[in-house]
């Protein structure tokens, strides 16, 4: 089948396209991580998305359970920084949609560490929860 210059270059630029596209996807290159931040205001999300990649050479964050209001039920959560006073700063990301949450600021004594990897708690929030037996079943 002859293809003429014009479809060609439509080819062409759907290939560069694609191209362009796979080079993006988070967790498959790691220059991906380098375009997405050095965007302007994209830092953070860069940061966030290497927390959650299945890489052996970035820091997840660690996973928690957390007592929020002290009732007993408990929520999932990511630890993303401890402070010298004993509290921690903990990201509870929504279900099913992990890139919206709240941030809590919270005494260390009101969670406790999952031994699970950051992916699979993200995985048991992207699927409502379907999961959490065998997550809460390596808690600490």
């Amino acid at each position: 089948m002859a293809t003429t210059n014009g479809s060609t270059a439509i080819r062409d630029k759907i290939l560069a396209s694609l191209a362009r596209y796979r080079a993006l996807r988070i967790g498959k290159f790691p220059c991906a991580f380098w375009r997405l931040s050095s965007r302007p205001g994209l830092t953070a999300i860069a940061t966030i998305a290497k927390g959650f990649s299945n890489s052996s050479n970035t820091k997840s964050f660690p996973s928690v359970t957390v007592d929020l209001y002290g009732s007993g039920a408990v929520v999932l959560g990511f630890i993303m920084e401890e402070h010298d006073d004993g509290l921690v700063t903990v990201f509870v990301p929504s279900s099913p949609v992990l890139t919206i949450g709240n941030v809590y600021i919270v005494k260390a004594e009101q969670m406790s560490l999952i031994n699970a990897k950051s992916q699979d708690v993200a995985d048991c929030l992207s699927k409502w929860g379907m999961g959490s037996k065998k997550l809460l079943s390596k808690q600490e």
